[in-house]
């Protein structure tokens, strides 16, 4: 091949990066749960996508800048899918999903460097880097994924990922009910004869809602 088809990595390139992740997975989203297509295929969809616009890239003789962001933007889409598909189709959960992509990083990584000798994303030259530059790209972006939503959901906000939130208030339940599986016992704990107060917990088992009790309090 011979000829360096990616982009430089700088200031622009970043900007450039953030804004197509951020397109990548708002589209993603519309797909698969806007348009309830479902995470199964729209994963299938999206990676389709991605594959024929890899393809493109790679038969290309020269760097074509918009060809270049478009695989950058489908590689975010599909990245997206299928880490809600894992982490909640296949039910493997956000921590144990964070935990295979990042094998599959690391492996494509030392793959990478023990065939091309080299990780450098400056002068890819070789089909072969640059299919492990775009192998790469792909797991980083699904690996983002999962682990964002993995700090929102385990260690960030008590009421779950954005997607989480987005799935519960299309159902018509604000709060959720595994939000109100995961406190209800503790609310349970606060009533009985030992201190004299006495909590109906009922309307929150029927709604799976803590917003309930608050206001009902």
């Amino acid at each position: 091949m011979g000829v360096n088809k990616v982009a430089q990595v700088n200031l622009s390139f970043w900007i450039m990066k953030i804004c197509a992740t951020t397109l990548g997975e708002t589209a993603g989203d519309l797909l698969s749960m806007t348009l309830n297509v479902g995470y199964a295929i729209s994963s299938v969809i999206l990676l389709a996508l991605f594959l024929a616009s890899l393809t493109t890239q790679l038969l290309s003789r020269s760097f074509h800048p918009a060809l270049y962001w478009l695989v950058i933007l489908t590689t975010s889409t599909a990245g997206t899918t299928m880490s809600d598909f894992m982490d909640r189709t296949l039910e493997l959960g956000y921590a144990r999903g964070s935990l295979i992509l990042v094998t599959c990083l690391v492996v494509v990584l030392a793959t990478w460097r023990f065939t091309q000798k080299s990780l450098s994303v400056s002068h890819i030259e070789t089909r072969r880097a640059e299919l492990f530059y775009w192998m790469a790209i792909l797991v980083s972006n699904t690996l983002g994924t999962a682990l964002g939503d993995y700090l929102a959901d385990e260690a960030g906000d008590p009421r779950g990922s954005r997607r989480d939130r987005e799935e519960r208030g299309r159902a018509g339940d604000p709060a959720g009910p595994r939000l109100g599986r995961r406190f209800l016992p503790r609310i349970e704990r606060l009533g009985g004869p030992q201190r004299g107060v006495r909590i109906d917990v009922a309307p929150v088992r029927r709604l799976g809602s803590l917003q309930y009790l608050s206001h009902s309090l």
